[in-house]
């Protein structure tokens, strides 16, 4: 288990029941952590979302359902209300790994969400009796994680140009400028800041 305010989990509300697991060794380079929490109490609570640049693919497990979102990045703190009884299991992305699973684009995705109809070589109503059925958060974390390989996960990712620049953006830690990246990758100005808008939101 990993230390919960090591990953900065979207929902920053201190003292509830939070769960948190790095992915396997496969999923690394697109997965940051797998979480979860538990909403306790009656009525609806307000939780706060604090800025952040991942996505997050949420499931929203209740008594007898399971809708999946997909949320983020945040640019703002953006406060949601969640009823009771709610349990999310949580897959969050590393910065600029957004698989599409939808059809919409990530720019509709920066501070809020979308409601998933499906999920690429999932069955979100089996997948909900599943995660219910299973007990253990690292038997839920393998489960998601057999089906992502069966999906072939990385085949929904940004195109490789576009992961190349985030690498490079990730080695010199965010310390250049949007100039030096297009020297470097040999597009203008303009059709990366078109491509990161149209991939990454």
């Amino acid at each position: 288990m990993i230390n919960p305010f090591d990953t900065q989990p979207i929902l920053a509300n201190p003292g509830l029941p939070f769960c948190g697991q790095r992915p396997a060794d496969d999923f690394r380079e697109i997965i940051e952590v797998f979480w979860s929490l538990r909403i306790q109490g009656k009525g609806q609570h307000a939780f706060d979302i604090l800025p952040d640049s991942n996505f997050d693919l949420v499931f929203l497990l209740g008594p007898s359902s399971c809708s999946a979102l997909l949320s983020g990045p945040y640019t703002r703190k953006v406060t949601i209300f969640l009823d009771d009884s709610l349990e999310l299991f949580c897959v969050r992305f590393q910065p600029g790994r957004i698989p599409r699973f939808s059809e919409a684009n990530p720019c509709e995705l920066v501070n809020g969400g979308l409601t998933l109809r499906s999920v690429p070589g999932i069955d979100l109503a089996r997948l909900g009796e599943r995660l219910h059925e299973l007990t253990g958060f690292s038997a839920r974390k393998s489960f998601l994680e057999h089906l992502f390989r069966k999906a072939d996960l990385p085949g929904f990712l940004p195109e490789e140009r576009i992961r190349r620049c985030i690498r490079h953006m990730e080695e010199c830690a965010g310390r250049l400028t949007v100039r030096d990246l297009s020297l470097t990758t040999g597009m203008s100005v303009r059709t990366l800041e078109r491509r990161f808008l149209e991939e990454l939101g």
